[in-house]
């Protein structure tokens, strides 16, 4: 499903760089806005001048909507979807815990895994699955359960295992974040925290959350490689993650900013989140904008490990 702030976030990243060409959806998605909802949306958004011709989509029941209308306001009018049965909204059928067929490689440029990947038991398959249909430099963004959805889904993660395994593959950019509910409500505001390094242990608490995933495959990436979680790396295992890491942390993809509420208890470094919403106000900023260090002797240095930041509610 995508929600109100999903969208937002996929138009960041839209802005960051343009969504074009192939988008898959795992399971067909549907959105919590009517089209004239979209539509109203998108004319708060900065610089998107939407596509004057889409299809409009009959609801899905009540409230609820195919999110092709959305992605067709922007991206594409050929909006594809897999799912695991024959449904009148499916473009083919796959079982995602299942190594997809050859023919689906190297295929799309963004994927949208809407909530698919709680409800797998094949993780590695599947990642690997993804990491293989998209094409070089495709992007994949997800969200999944991280905390409180007991009975909703299989597994609830933890954000270090998307992060790990993508920069493990290659990936050129893996930004994780975990959002946490404000309200039980499908539209109501989720507030972010972005994690530098795919890790947190401060944001456990009672509210529901969801961790949130940009990645950006590189050109060699097709899979394969499992990671081992960060306190059990050791000797080259800590050696390979950290060529592999140095790559991701030179994207200049920007870090999501959502609208800051002053009651929200700032976690992280204060003076760092005071850098980044000045960054952000001026039109946005990235990893590296944001940590590294400017004097020559530190450009190879290992950027310390950063604590988990709020950047807005979105």
């Amino acid at each position: 499903m995508i929600l109100k702030a999903m969208a937002k976030m996929i138009l960041q990243e839209h802005a960051y760089r343009p969504i074009t060409g192939k988008v898959l959806c795992l399971g067909p998605q549907e959105i919590c806005m009517s089209p004239d909802e979209v539509d109203e949306f998108l004319k708060d958004v900065p610089n998107l001048q939407p596509r004057s011709e889409s299809k409009v989509e009959p609801a899905m029941h009540p409230g609820y909507y195919r999110a092709d209308y959305f992605f067709s306001r922007f991206t594409t009018e050929d909006l594809e979807s897999l799912d695991v049965d024959e449904t009148p909204s499916a473009t083919f059928v796959h079982d995602l815990n299942n190594p997809i067929p050859d023919h689906l490689c190297n295929q799309y440029d963004f994927i949208v895994d809407g909530g698919t990947f709680d409800h797998l038991f094949n993780l590695g398959i599947a990642l690997d699955n993804v990491t293989k249909m998209l094409k070089p430099g495709g992007r994949v963004f997800q969200y999944n359960a991280a905390s409180n959805y007991l009975g909703k889904a299989y597994v609830m993660f933890g954000p270090n295992l998307f992060y790990d395994y993508y920069t493990l593959n290659g990936f050129r950019d893996c930004k994780v974040y975990i959002a946490r509910e404000t309200l039980r409500e499908a539209n109501a505001p989720w507030e972010v925290f972005y994690l530098p390094n795919g890790h947190t242990k401060g944001l456990n608490c009672e509210k529901r959350k969801m961790v949130i995933v940009i990645a950006e495959k590189g050109h060699e990436g097709q899979g394969g490689a499992l990671p081992v979680q960060g306190p059990y790396r050791l000797g080259d295992l800590v050696d390979e993650f950290d060529g592999f890491e140095k790559i991701t942390q030179e994207s200049e993809r920007p870090i999501l900013w959502g609208t800051i509420d002053p009651d929200i208890k700032i976690t992280g470094n204060v003076k760092a989140v005071k850098h980044a919403q000045k960054l952000a106000e001026d039109g946005g900023f990235s990893f590296k904008k944001l940590f590294r260090k400017k004097t020559a002797k530190d450009v190879n240095r290992s950027i310390k490990v950063k604590p988990d930041m709020y950047v807005g509610n979105f």
